[in-house]
């Protein structure tokens, strides 16, 4: 199961790379030739709104991230709190057991 979970976070990581490098690519316009009719492929994806949709992926993402941030904030204050409560324990004990009383 382990080795399931760190394949899955490996292809997720390397798709977001590959996500992030093909957004950072410089769009480059090619000559079009005038007297070559389009297929009507190349017409139906000539009218989707790319710049709409890539703002709209922008926003989803920038949300994503900072509600990811907050919860990231969070467990940083959670584990903050559980090793200032280990700290106080006398000697460093383990967590679960209580100290010694004299």
């Amino acid at each position: 199961m382990l080795q399931f979970i760190l394949q899955t976070i490996v292809f997720l990581s390397l798709g977001l790379v590959l996500y992030l490098f093909a957004r950072a690519l410089p769009r480059i316009k090619e000559e079009e030739i005038p007297n070559k009719p389009l297929h009507p492929f190349e017409k139906a994806m000539s009218r989707l709104p790319l710049a709409k949709i890539d703002a709209s992926i922008n926003s989803v993402i920038e949300r994503i991230l900072r509600k990811f941030r907050v919860v990231l904030m969070k467990v940083d204050h959670l584990m903050t709190t559980y090793i200032s409560k280990v700290k106080k324990t006398d000697g460093g004990d383990k967590p679960g057991n209580p100290p010694e009383q004299k």
